[in-house]
């Protein structure tokens, strides 16, 4: 959601980034842009490249979207946020370039297969958790966890994507969002967010977490945990620890939520501990710790940006043009040249004239 938008019918180009990117395989398509297999000439690596559409791309609204969303990702330095490696706009296209995961999102799972098994759901929700820890350490609020914006790694390690609709700390938001606005996905967006998605908090986010691990366990929709009250068999087919999970979750109320995405993280894992079996022994410790591990170095990359001077500007400012200076007025060449014997000479002079012509005048009064 978040506006309105129709496909445009330009094809899309063979390459962009001055013929950096070659584009090969259409990857998937969502509300505003599509996504495809490229070829970076320069590394000689496969990427993904997010192209915007062109109806979305000639709108402001859509295209500071866009840039958002590729600043965000490249300042969340973490190895469950999918990597950004580049952002360029060329003839009026707006690309990003990320990193391509070839295992698809868990939406592509949960179509392909029956419901997840209750260990992989638990992993995948809580590498999910693990992301959304650091999002919010950095005051993001991601407004979008669902099954098709979680992609799946070649380690099987899940990624967080898509952060085309975050809510950035200190951003105006209203060239961006209206009041009363409604922006995520109907089923994963928490009722506060349906009101008025500036005014969501982190708990938002944890919402979404539980909707998708609902849908993961059951391949059931998630707008059905609306009657959850009146229709608790919708859970009973899960195991108790994980609907525990879920309805402290999805809880109307965002204060009766988990407190954080750390307290719902070690929810996830402890029930993980119970119901799955595993060697090694318990794994909430070692969980825990990897993830107290990942929100560390993003903490210090953050820090590290904000800190960084800013870039020298490609061309200098011009300034105004300084005020006139007025020049001195020139000494008279009198004051300037004459010596003091020549400058007595002259008063006594000047003086010995005014005495003789006042004399002349008292006499001829006489």
């Amino acid at each position: 959601m978040g506006g309105k938008h129709t496909k445009s019918a330009r094809r899309a180009p063979r390459s962009l980034g001055k013929g950096r990117y070659t584009l090969s395989e259409k990857l998937g398509t969502g509300g505003i842009a599509t996504v495809w297999r490229a070829q970076d000439s320069v590394l000689g690596l496969e990427r993904a490249l997010k192209l915007l559409d062109d109806e979305a791309a000639r709108s402001p609204v859509f295209r500071s979207r866009f840039l958002t969303e590729a600043r965000v990702m490249a300042r969340l330095e973490h190895p469950n946020i999918l990597r950004v490696h580049d952002y360029g706009h060329e003839n009026g296209r707006f690309f990003l370039v990320m990193e391509l995961l070839d295992e698809g999102s868990v939406a592509d799972l949960l179509r392909a297969t029956r419901p997840l098994p209750i260990g992989k759901a638990l992993r995948i929700t809580f590498d999910v958790l693990k992301a959304i820890t650091a999002v919010h350490a950095s005051g993001t609020v991601h407004r979008d966890v669902k099954p098709g914006n979680i992609l799946i790694g070649g380690d099987g390690g899940a990624r967080l994507s898509d952060f085309g609709i975050v809510r950035i700390p200190n951003q105006k938001l209203l060239h961006q969002t209206g009041t009363g606005d409604a922006m995520g996905t109907i089923g994963y967006m928490a009722p506060e967010q349906r009101s008025d998605a500036r005014l969501v908090t982190p708990r938002a986010d944890l919402f979404g977490v539980g909707a998708t691990l609902f849908a993961m366990v059951t391949r059931r929709h998630p707008s059905v945990l609306e009657a959850i009250d009146k229709r608790p068999e919708y859970l009973a087919e899960i195991p108790k620890p994980v609907a525990r999970i879920i309805r402290k979750a999805t809880r109307p109320n965002p204060d009766e939520r988990y407190r954080d995405a750390k307290a719902m993280a070690l929810n996830v894992v402890r029930a993980y501990d119970e119901l799955v079996e595993h060697e090694g022994g318990p794994c909430a410790e070692r969980w825990m710790e990897d993830l107290d591990r990942a929100l560390d170095r993003t903490v210090a990359h953050l820090a590290a940006a904000s800190t960084r001077p800013p870039p020298p500007p490609r061309h200098r400012t011009p300034t105004a043009d300084p005020p006139p200076q007025r020049r001195p007025l020139p000494v008279p060449w009198v004051w300037s040249r004459t010596s003091t014997v020549q400058m007595l000479t002259i008063v006594f002079g000047i003086t010995s004239t005014l005495i003789a012509f006042v004399v002349i005048i008292i006499l001829f009064l006489r």
